[in-house]
């Protein structure tokens, strides 16, 4: 439980019960001991706060932080502090002032005096124990809260995905005939078209194998990313863009089409015709995870281009659903207008550590 939080809630409900508890007192003593002047009273009250206030300090500890050998020694000599104050305060110096809240003759049996003590100490942390606990339970109460409409918020994004992907659902089947038969009527005259449409059934197919399955593994994904990058250079007579791999593919997973995702931002808004300006993109392959990095200049005039928002963004939210603690996504733009996209997923999130040691970023 974080300090600011327990402080916060521990300062609201004393602000609520310390002014009755006040005015409590001074009622009773009005009527049970009208010698006591508000003044007496006000001292031995704040001396009630002030331990009160030490106590929670030290419960705090020993619910939330687990110091249970320091709590309880800071217990035994809290005890110790507040007798030695309260005999100090009331029995020695406000007698000095013509305050005289306790008879002296109580002073005579410094036992008694210290069981006295006692019985009001043990009431005053059980008080306190009860605040840290009613505190600590709260904010459980909060926690599981946001954990379930959490879950709510994941659950009714994925069927609203699911119903989006069952409602644009075609029979690929007879799409995929229609394909293989212009790719066959093409392949003596038209050639380079005729691998086009082969390219785009293939890409159009593992989207399809994919669109059930949330993670694929990199293997797929890169031979996806191949494809596509040809199929590009088929399009354009002069298209620009070196993608590079280092370390070996064993089976590192992603979701699919984030690779291709970032790709096909940067020939959207960058210049793939321009030999001093390629899209560059690398991928760098490890045992538990990987890092992609895709790069390209900023062509402004195609900023104005139709633009569904849903690429890089519906990206991120994958990754979130994904691999909500083992991933990192960053996303900027320099000064000379180069935009950078940049992925890392490892299979488990302390890799992140031994990854940032090893200097990858």
């Amino acid at each position: 439980m974080p300090k600011h939080f327990f402080f916060r809630e521990a300062f609201k409900i004393q602000l609520f019960i310390w002014p009755i508890y006040w005015l409590m007192t001074v009622l009773l003593n009005y009527h049970l001991h009208p010698e006591r002047t508000l003044w007496e009273q006000l001292i031995a009250f704040g001396m009630f706060i002030l331990t009160f206030n030490a106590s929670t300090a030290l419960f705090f500890f020993l619910f939330v932080k687990g110091r249970k050998w320091l709590v309880w020694l800071g217990l035994v000599l809290l005890f110790v502090l507040s007798s030695s104050g309260v005999y100090h305060v009331v029995y020695r110096l406000m007698p000095k002032y013509g305050m005289v809240m306790m008879e002296p003759d109580r002073l005579s049996n410094s036992n008694k005096f210290l069981w006295e003590m006692l019985n009001n100490y043990l009431t005053l942390i059980l008080a306190a124990g009860a605040l840290v606990l009613h505190i600590r339970s709260k904010k459980n109460l909060i926690r599981k809260e946001r954990e379930t409409q959490a879950r709510l918020e994941k659950e009714k994004e994925a069927n609203a995905s699911l119903l989006a992907m069952l409602g644009a659902q075609v029979d690929p089947h007879f799409t995929f005939n229609i394909l293989a038969g212009v790719q066959a009527q093409c392949e003596e005259q038209l050639p380079n078209e005729a691998r086009t449409i082969e390219l785009l059934t293939d890409m159009w197919r593992y989207a399809q194998s994919s669109a059930k399955k949330p993670i694929v593994i990199i293997e797929k994904e890169i031979d996806a990313v191949n494809r596509y990058l040809e199929l590009e250079r088929t399009r354009f007579e002069h298209c620009y863009v070196n993608f590079s791999i280092e370390g070996e593919a064993c089976g590192q997973k992603l979701p699919p089409g984030v690779l291709r995702t970032c790709l096909e931002n940067a020939f959207k808004y960058g210049y793939r015709g321009l030999a001093d300006k390629p899209i560059e993109a690398k991928l760098w392959l490890m045992d538990d995870g990987f890092r992609f990095v895709c790069k390209n200049w900023v062509n402004k005039n195609r900023e104005n281009i139709l633009s569904t928002g849903t690429g890089l963004s519906s990206t991120r939210r994958r990754l979130e659903l994904l691999f909500p603690n083992t991933h990192e996504m960053h996303v900027w733009e320099t000064a000379d207008n180069i935009f950078t996209v940049e992925i890392t997923i490892l299979e488990y999130e302390d890799d992140f550590r031994d990854f940032e040691m090893r200097g990858a970023r």
